[in-house]
């Protein structure tokens, strides 16, 4: 480490505006234009620093006083065969595929360089160091990862891909309904013909100058309840995320709202092209069912949260409701791109059309001898299991 670079824990008494200016000083003038790697520290500091748990903190790395790094880490134990072992495990937010870390531009290698340093000369005792869920290409990572192969073992492993939509090769929405598969574009017709018999349906976006946001988050929570998800470790996230999003203009919710109609004259419809309202609708027999909670940043609609009121499962709203915000980012918004986020979820098989690798980085400290044997022995069972296997084929 040089001996102007210095790596410590960031005072737990900061408050959560004095780390949001610390990471923003790092980042510099892209700060907010880059603003959903910006916002993912901004939540990842609150909800590492709200709780009591001392086993989470958050490092800092400066040059000559400069801060120019922020990474989020991890104390916890884990068994092994031989043992109990303590890892340190780079952590962070669940909301965005970018995670991890913040570096400023032009410093990934002194960061990288004076974390490793400190990881075997300065902070707490660990047999084992993680970086899960990263993007294989991320710089800093690879930096971190070349700084320790000379120190012990090291294993890249693959994980979950990331799913996203990529867009940019269809003009209009209609090329990219034409563009996919017969199956899924028939389920989308099934749910709203089956909305349309019963039901006068509204789908409304919220965000940027609406007057309805708020009552719009009021609904949002009111559909959670009454979906299939568990209730939320931080159930008020969501509406202050709001409060964050909508005066920069990114937040994009979508709701649905259903009205059911006296078929004295006929079945209704409801076609794939039909308009999107910016306000709620009046009247209290209006219930919302299903909705969509996206970050628009640039041309990337980053998709967070649905759900849909489990009474209406057989009506397919989340169906519904998915392809009409699909058709107002790409045709309203221009966006390019619509990231899913990691995990296997069937629906993205039917919506995304590309993925990211997703990977974690394994090293075994040095100095801790039983892990190290731990980790050959099972190194040496897995060779010679293969080595059978080979065996048994000729």
């Amino acid at each position: 480490m040089s001996s102007k670079t210095e790596v410590a824990f960031l005072d737990g008494a900061a408050t959560q505006k004095e780390q949001f200016s610390l990471w923003m000083e790092i980042l510099g003038n892209d700060g907010l234009a880059d603003f959903y790697q910006s916002f993912e520290w901004y939540t990842a500091v609150a909800q590492l620093t709200s709780e009591s748990d001392v086993s989470r903190r958050l490092v800092r790395v400066t040059l000559e006083s400069r801060p120019i790094a922020l990474i989020p880490v991890e104390y916890c134990r884990f068994r092994g065969r031989l043992g109990t072992y303590s890892r340190i495990q780079v952590g962070g937010n669940i909301y965005t595929p970018r995670r991890w870390s913040v570096v400023s531009a032009g410093d990934t290698e002194n960061a990288a360089s004076a974390f490793v340093d400190w990881l075997h000369d300065g902070s707490p005792k660990w047999d084992e160091f993680v970086w899960q869920d990263a993007d294989r290409n991320d710089p800093f990572l690879i930096a971190v990862r070349d700084e320790i192969v000379g120190r012990g073992p090291v294993a890249i492993r693959p994980e979950e891909s990331n799913v996203f939509t990529d867009l940019e090769a269809f003009k209009t929405s209609e090329e990219f309904y034409r563009s996919l598969s017969r199956n899924t574009r028939n389920n989308i017709a099934k749910a709203l013909n089956k909305l349309a018999r019963e039901f006068d349906v509204v789908v409304c976006r919220l965000g940027e100058d609406s007057p309805d946001v708020d009552r719009g988050i009021d609904d949002y929570y009111s559909i959670y309840a009454r979906s299939w998800k568990r209730s939320e470790r931080y159930p008020e996230f969501h509406r202050e995320l709001k409060d964050y999003l909508q005066p920069i203009a990114t937040l994009r919710l979508y709701l649905m709202y259903i009205k059911r109609r006296d078929n004295a004259n006929g079945p209704g419809s409801l076609s794939r092209s039909d308009s999107i309202s910016g306000e709620i609708p009046l009247g209290d027999d209006y219930v919302p069912i299903a909705t969509y909670y996206f970050v628009k940043f640039d041309k990337t609609a980053y998709f967070l949260k649905t759900a849909y009121d489990e009474k209406y499962t057989k009506l397919s709203p989340g169906t519904a409701l998915l392809w009409f915000c699909l058709r107002d980012l790409r045709d309203t918004d221009d966006c390019l791109r619509i990231d899913h986020q990691k995990g296997d979820d069937p629906y993205k098989a039917k919506w995304g059309n590309r993925q990211e690798e997703r990977v974690s980085l394994c090293a075994t400290n040095p100095a801790s001898t039983r892990l190290r044997i731990e980790r050959l022995l099972a190194r040496g069972k897995h060779r010679l299991a293969a080595f059978v296997r080979r065996g048994e084929r000729r």
